[in-house]
Formats: structure tokens, sequence, C-alpha cells
């Protein structure tokens, strides 16, 4: 039985705010070998990454998937706040999704009566049916006249989807740029793979210098991303694990036989001839190890893949990553990478040495 890592976060410690430069965030080194913890930054990471190594980054981007709104009445007047968060377009025209909603008791359709949302920007939604416990299908439309692209009304009304122990996840302007990572370039996360947020260009530059290769992997990342796998106030020894839902994932199609070749080129394991695949953030470990678990991959599939201690990593040698909640899929794999003792250790030092956590705090590169 799995007997995951749980440590009391204190409110305090959670970032509200990335630090500026990004690269000025602590970066506690964690090796693995030796079990040695150094304090460090992520303007000096490229020193703990050698020559022929190759890293890999989440191009996906973080799209505006959070829309608060109120309920429409059959008077046309509006009444009941209701929040919705996009998670997955079903038509190219993003006219149809599945999103989470709340409170969800207010957005179920019930006794034939159809629920509507009115959005600012003159946006609407009509909830079509709750598919989840906390999912429904909705479907929008634009009162504009003439009507307005449904994708452009939702770049207008939506904002950046910060998760809610960020200013109760109400999120401004900053946002914009501080939750979306320099490597995005295709639409469709609605949270940030957020260890790439401190890769400022400073950062690539030195990296780039060393001789290290940049491949990217395209995962957008989802419900899972956030959603606990189980609730440590009500189930402290993670008895009853529910795991993470699937994501969805673009690979180039050559990637696997580049990481085959540097590793080759390296030696097993990388060793002092690099050749290591460092892997920045958890989604792209998740990535990069089922294209590993997949013969032959379609260019675009989806990943359920369960990372939890006891896995044998097969592409994954270095992962750089933030502090992660308890109960949730990140820690997990985390500990799965390094073991739980170990892990223990290094949370302990972070939370001892003035370390700030979650999405906008501090990392770890765990070699």
């Amino acid at each position: 039985m799995i007997q995951p890592f749980i440590y009391d976060l204190p409110i305090d410690r959670i970032a509200q705010r990335p630090v500026y430069p990004y690269h000025a965030a602590k970066l506690l080194v964690v090796d693995r070998n030796t079990k040695k913890i150094k304090d460090s930054s992520f303007l000096e990471i490229a020193e703990f990454f050698q020559p022929n190594d190759l890293i890999v980054f989440n191009n996906s981007k973080v799209i505006p998937a959070r829309f608060l709104g109120e309920l429409l009445g059959t008077d046309g007047k509006t009444g009941a706040k209701v929040e919705i968060l996009l998670t997955e377009p079903l038509d190219p025209e993003q006219e149809s999704w599945l999103a989470l909603g709340k409170p969800m008791r207010k957005l179920e359709p019930a006794n034939n009566t159809k629920k509507i949302v009115k959005f600012p920007n003159d946006l609407m939604a009509e909830v079509i049916e709750r598919t989840k416990a906390q999912e429904i299908k909705i479907k929008f439309s634009s009162t504009k006249n003439p009507p307005e692209k449904i994708s452009s009304a939702l770049q207008k009304a939506g904002i950046m989807p910060i998760p809610p122990y960020i200013r109760e996840g109400l999120s401004d302007s900053t946002d914009i740029k501080d939750y979306q990572t320099p490597f995005g370039e295709v639409d469709g996360s609605i949270a940030a793979p957020t260890a790439s947020l401190h890769f400022t260009s400073t950062v690539l530059k030195s990296i780039k210098d060393k001789g290290i290769s940049v491949e990217h992997v395209t995962l957008h990342l989802g419900p899972a991303s956030f959603l606990q796998i189980f609730d440590p106030t009500e189930d402290p020894k993670g008895n009853n694990i529910t795991p993470p839902s699937a994501e969805r994932v673009t690979y180039n199609q050559d990637l696997k036989a580049k990481i085959i070749d540097k590793k080759k080129q390296g030696g097993k394991q990388g060793g002092k001839q690099g050749g290591r695949i460092i892997a920045v953030g958890t989604s792209v470990v998740r990535a990069l190890e089922t294209l590993f678990l997949t013969e032959d991959p379609d260019t675009a599939q989806r990943t359920d893949l369960f990372i939890k201690p006891g896995f044998i990593f097969k592409a994954c040698d270095v992962v750089v990553t933030n502090f992660h909640q308890p109960g949730t899929t990140h820690l997990l794999l985390v500990e799965a990478l390094m073991g739980g003792e170990l892990l223990y250790e290094s949370y302990n030092h972070a939370l001892s040495n003035d370390y700030r956590f979650l999405s906008y705090g501090d990392g770890m590169v765990i070699l």
C-alpha cells in the first residue's frame, strides 16, 4: 500500500506573487546519489547540468479559462453568482466545452428548466448537462449584433485561472504575464506548468551556452494538475487515492529517438559525459514517461499515467519542479523519484529555510 508523504504547509509560506526577476527564486539542489541538499537559485541552475544533456519544457499555453458570471432568470434578470472553469473544448469553434462549475447545485439543469449564465463581453452560456460530480457541459453564444466569434469572446471575458490558494483564485492583469511560461505556444492548459516560470532569457542563454539541447512536448494541464487525489484531513494515510484524470498530450514525432540517442551518447544515466534527460515540471515527466511506455504513440493522444512510489522511470534522469501540496499527484510523482526519506528531508529543509511554496514559489532540481 502507498504511504504518501504528508506535511503541514503554513498559509504564510504559500507564495502570492512570484519574485522578480523570476530567476531570483530559490533553488533547492537535491542529489539522489549522495543524499546531499544544497541551497542555490534558478539563476545558477545551469551549473548543475552538463554539456550534452537534453532539457525538455512543456510548451502548452495557459488559456483565460475562469469565468465569473450570473445566472439569468426567466424574467431576464440576473441572479446568483457562479463560476465556470473551462477544461476541454468539444468542437473546433470552441462553442461547446466541458467545465468545472460552482456552486453546482445552482448550475445543474433540473425540471426541464434551462440554466443560462451571463458573462461579461455579451457572452452567454447554456448548461447542457451535468456530466460528473463537479463537471458540466456548456455551450456558449454571443449576444452582440452581429455575433462575435466565440473564441474571441472567450479571450476577452475569461481571466487567468490561478489556483484558489493564490489570492482566492482572483487573478489580475499582472497574472497575465506572471502565470504564463516563456515557452507557452499551444493554447490548452488551465494551469501553468509552473516549474518553467523561473526560466528567463538569461537562464536559457546560460543553458544553451553550456551545450545543452532544448526540446519541447505539449501536455495540456487539466484538473489532474490541481485536484487532490486524496484529502489529508479526512484520509491522513492516503488509503483512498483517486487516480488523476487523463490529459491531452502531443509529441514531436522524433523526440523519443532523440532521447534514446542522447542517453547513448552519455552512457547509462548520463554520468560525467552528460546525456541526461532533464524534465522541467511534473507534466513533462508524465509526458515523457508515457512516451516510453507507448510502442507507437500517435502524434496526439491522452495520458492517464499515474506515477507513484514504485514506478520505474525510463525517460527522465533529472527533474526540475516546484514544491507541491499534500494530497496531489505531483507530490506522489516526486516521492516516486526521490523516495520518502529524502523527500521528507528536502521539504523539511525548505520549510526551515524560508522557501516559498506552490505555483509562484521557489523550486528544486532533483539530480
